[in-house]
């Protein structure tokens, strides 16, 4: 069984589009493809925009795909299939919950699903999407009490072009983070600093 993995962001152009495209690499890498789903959308994104050029560079072994992205908006039916949602900011999970309050026990903020993966202690011996669930799970149980207070990832729209590529790399730490946990493996060369 599959599991949905969808990252959002406001506008799908950087964030939730780097988060996208570098956990896509990084399970190719490892062969845990077959187990997640990946996909992304923006909460008040405007379809079919390319992803920022900053992005794209600090993505560039992420291969064909970050040329063949593309943004969409979030739909109410991506949140009602999705197995997990992580967004960038408490203010965008709380978006998340008001369009579709059901998904309160499957949605976290990308950085608290990475400070819980760096003190919990690996998973028993299952899948890398068995994993991911089991992981947001708990990380919602026990909001608030493990740290992960200040862990957002704010938007860097309008932004200076080092404040964009900042939130990237902050992307890409973070989705690593979460992928050696799921795969238990290391992330593949190329990764950005």
């Amino acid at each position: 069984m599959r599991t949905g993995l969808l990252f959002v962001c406001r506008a799908n152009e950087c964030r939730s589009a780097v988060a996208r495209l570098r956990m896509t690499h990084v399970l190719a890498c490892t062969g845990a493809q077959r187990s997640i789903d990946v996909t992304s959308a923006g909460l008040s994104a405007r379809p079919g925009l390319p992803i920022l050029p900053v992005c794209a560079e600090l993505l560039a072994d992420a291969g064909p795909s970050v040329a063949e992205f593309r943004t969409r908006p979030l739909e109410v039916d991506l949140l009602r299939t999705a197995d997990v949602v992580v967004a960038m900011t408490r203010a965008e999970l709380n978006e998340v919950l008001r369009r579709s309050p059901a998904s309160l026990p499957v949605a976290v903020t990308l950085g608290e699903l990475a400070q819980t993966c760096r003190f919990m202690p690996r998973a028993a011996p299952a899948g890398p999407g068995v994993r991911l669930r089991g992981l947001v799970r708990w990380t919602v149980r026990h909001r608030g009490s493990n740290g992960t207070a200040d862990t957002d990832i704010p938007d860097p729209a309008g932004q200076p072009l080092e404040t964009v590529r900042a939130a990237a790399a902050t992307v890409i730490r973070h989705v690593d983070t979460v992928a050696v946990h799921l795969t238990r493996t290391a992330v593949p060369a190329g990764r950005p600093s």
